[in-house]
């Protein structure tokens, strides 16, 4: 007898083959233990550092999913569903999907930052392909993906647990000690808000990350609470418990109200009558008037919005500006300084997905990811009838009733114990090299009490996979979610992304792939399962290899540019704090920092702070970082970082001025719309004509190019009023009193309007 939920398979004539027949059970099993794995590792892998070990790891086992999903589509082949319906549901969303990826790579290609970009552009493929090439199991195993779904929930939850009780005082103390722990001005103010704050991120980038996850998950929970009995039950009451709780933790204003409205969307598909409709919408009016009453949430709502009405109008410039084809992928984040209003904070950004789709891609490559969004609703919608479980049923009415496969075949039967302990297993361990291996949430483990002790800190970690162990244990009876509970889920998520970023995520576009998989598998009946044609299972197994080489090539590669980038930023980072050690004891530490770097270098530690071995290091470093910054794709962290060290080199040993000059004109001559490289060098200009000023050199062309670079900043961000203050000191030096006056009157008609960090340096 199937599992509840479980697709039931029709034998279609031809048979298989014996051989054919061994190789689709064990591509089942297989792709059983990556609908364990997949979900379960991806909450716990911050996907900003697309070099990180975590990440490139995460990113092979997506190919090998992805590959094995290939092999069983090719093998086995299922009839298409008949064309009934309105135009929307005969719309494949796998089609639309494909379609707004080419855009997208379009995009990449036309990029102002191509490695960030590709990298991103390969996460959402990699996730929307694993997701749609497991299909077939999911349809066969959907038990495996929620165990799975639940576990890297449970994992979660366990993190935040820490990061409340331990690490987030540890950040606290460790920023009060150290007041160089952050070495941007302009991001130290945010740090220390953030540290500060009670919102709870997790192991993801932002609180409003960590809520979009959660709330995709809810209305999995509250349909299994609502649907099961006993032990099962209270499995499923407990973590739904908690996933509310973390939810609040998160603060995620826009989060929860997406949630409420997914929720009510969903009733009044799901309940007919238009009472009861009434009372659902009367309800949502009521729970939003009764929040508007607090003075805590109305505040925070409305300085919420008006920094998003800010990013908003930025980006709608953008798209005025290029309303057909974008500024390429992440190009919000390139063209946002300059167009933004002048009161709002900085960001990456334009927190709405459509409007970033918009500016980045194009207006039409917009409206083509609207259509997706709506196609995928469509297909997964609840349908109300008027028995009291429509909309409900994981098959819909009218479903073949359920046979056994003859012979046996491709998802033929439930998963058994053995097979489903085995799925388990494997998540576990996938989860322990993760964890205990690679020293995933190592830095979050040494917070916790006696963490500096290595044995300790690997007992925390062997302690959390087995807890994540156990509640895997624990959920794996819980039956599949209804399609309803899909539905508000991946609705929930979307709407939530109109306020937010969070599918510029790959922990979040991960789980909601899988999640809308789910509820469309469970929302088809019994399916007749034919053996592939060679032709097709050739190509299914060509694309999978194909897929599985080509990620691990790029792993390769990017692992050696992931730790040429780790170098160059344990370096910069020694130099910055060297250049501005004041005290005997930071000039103590600065020299530790120092000596290890160099020790990664292969040298032996520097006699000084500005020892003659310090530049070689620094500048042999330069070189090396820039020539593989500027190889395809040419990216802008490996620049920066060339950057660093020439601008802390140039801080800390005025006598290397002139030869980090060359460095910065390459780097700015590569990134002509980047900010930082064009004051870098602008910054080199202006000390080189200082001192021709202090040695009485009558030549002032480093004076007029600092000038100029100094102007092009302005021009790029002209609301960061400390930059026309560069550019006064600049005209200053080449005698431009009249330029140096008119950014002075600028300085001063801006000050009450920009965002406070964003103000001069100086009163003027």
């Amino acid at each position: 007898m199937a599992v509840d939920g479980e697709a039931t398979v029709i034998a279609a004539p031809p048979l298989a083959t014996p051989a054919e027949l061994r190789l689709q059970r064990g591509l089942v099993r297989v792709g059983g233990a990556w609908l364990v794995i997949l979900p379960l590792l991806r909450p716990l892998i911050w996907s900003g550092e697309a070099t990180d070990l975590g990440n490139l790891f995460y990113l092979v086992l997506l190919a090998a999913a992805f590959a094995t999903g290939l092999l069983c589509r090719g093998l086995a082949v299922e009839p298409r569903e008949p064309m009934v319906g309105s135009p929307w549901s005969r719309l494949q969303p796998a089609w639309l999907g494909a379609a707004v990826l080419a855009a997208a790579a379009w995009g990449c290609w036309r990029s102002p930052l191509p490695a960030a970009a590709w990298a991103l552009w390969t996460a959402w493929t990699l996730h929307l392909g694993a997701a749609w090439a497991l299909w077939p199991v999911i349809r066969a195993r959907p038990g495996l993906l929620v165990a799975g779904l639940l576990g890297g929930l449970a994992g979660e939850l366990l993190v935040l647990v820490g990061q409340g009780s331990w690490e987030r005082a540890a950040l606290q103390r460790a920023f009060r000690e150290d007041p160089n722990l952050v070495g941007r001005d302009d991001l130290r103010e945010q740090f220390a808000v953030r540290v500060a704050s009670w919102r709870l991120e997790g192991s993801f980038l932002l609180a409003n990350t960590l809520a979009a996850y959660l709330i995709t998950l809810w209305p999995l929970l509250a349909d299994l609470t609502w649907r099961c009995r006993g032990a099962a039950r209270w499995t499923a009451g407990t973590l739904l418990a908690l996933a509310t709780v973390a939810l609040a933790c998160s603060g995620s204003k826009a989060g929860i109200l997406a949630l409420l409205v997914a929720l009510a969307v969903t009733g009044i598909l799901l309940i007919p009558g238009w009472r009861w409709r009434a009372a659902i919408v009367a309800g949502l009016l009521a729970i939003c008037a009764l929040a508007a009453l607090v003075p805590w949430v109305r505040t925070h709502a409305v300085a919420s919005a008006d920094v998003r009405l800010g990013y908003w109008q930025a980006a709608g410039a953008m798209i005025a500006e290029r309303p057909w084809c974008g500024f390429g992928v992440n190009g919000f984040e390139s063209a946002f300084p300059r167009l933004k209003p002048a009161w709002v904070e900085d960001t990456i950004f334009a927190h709405q997905e459509t409007l970033q789709a918009a500016a980045d891609l194009g207006v039409p490559v917009a409206f083509a990811l609207l259509a997706w969004w709506a196609v995928l609703l469509v297909r997964l919608r609840p349908r109300a009838a008027s028995a009291g479980h429509a909309g409900f049923s994981p098959k819909p009415s009218g479903a073949a009733p359920p046979q056994s496969m003859a012979g046996g075949g491709l998802l033929a039967g439930p998963a058994g114990a053995a097979e489903t302990l085995g799925a388990l297993g494997a998540g576990s361990a996938a989860l322990a090299l993760l964890v205990v291996g690679l020293g995933q949430l190592g830095s979050g483990f040494a917070s916790y009490p006696c963490g500096d002790l290595p044995g300790v800190r690997l007992g925390w970690a062997v302690g959390f996979v087995v807890l994540v162990a156990g509640a895997l244990l624990a959920v794996r009876r819980l039956p599949p979610p209804r399609p309803a509970a899909c539905f508000a889920g991946v609705l929930a998520c979307l709407l939530h992304a109109q306020a937010d970023f969070h599918l510029h995520s790959a922990q979040v576009v991960g789980v909601l792939a899988l999640v809308a998989m789910l509820g469309l598998a469970q929302q088809r009946g019994a399916l007749e399962v034919r053996p592939g044609s060679p032709r097709r299972q050739l190509v299914g197994a060509i694309a999978g290899l194909a897929v599985l080489i080509a990620v691990l090539a790029g792993v390769v590669l990017s692992s050696q540019r992931g730790e040429l980038l780790r170098e160059g930023r344990g370096l910069a980072e020694a130099l910055r704090r060297c250049s501005q050690a004041g005290t005997a004891e930071q000039r103590a530490a600065a020299q530790q920092y120092l000596d290890i770097a160099l020790e990664r270098a292969g040298q032996p530690p520097a006699r000084s702070l500005r020892d003659e071995q310090v530049a070689v290091v620094a500048l042999a470093a330069m070189g090396a970082l820039i020539a593989e910054g500027g190889r395809f794709p040419a990216d802008r962290d490996v620049d920066h970082e060339a950057a660093a060290i020439a601008v802390h080199l140039a801080g800390l040993d005025p006598r290397q001025l002139d030869a980090v000059g060359p460095f910065l004109e390459v780097l700015a001559a590569r990134w002509p719309g980047e900010l930082l490289y064009i004051q870098a060098l602008g910054e080199q200009r202006r000390r080189v004509a200082e001192r021709a000023r202090q040695r009485r050199q009558g030549s002032t062309q480093a004076a007029h190019e600092a000038q100029t670079l100094a102007a092009r900043v302005v021009a790029l961000y002209p609301t960061r009023l400390y930059l026309r203050e560069d550019l006064i000191a600049a005209a200053r030096l080449a005698g431009d009193e009249a330029t140096a006056q008119r950014e002075i009157a600028a300085i001063r008609a801006l000050t009450p309007l920009v965002w406070p960090p964003n103000r001069a340096k100086r009163d003027w």
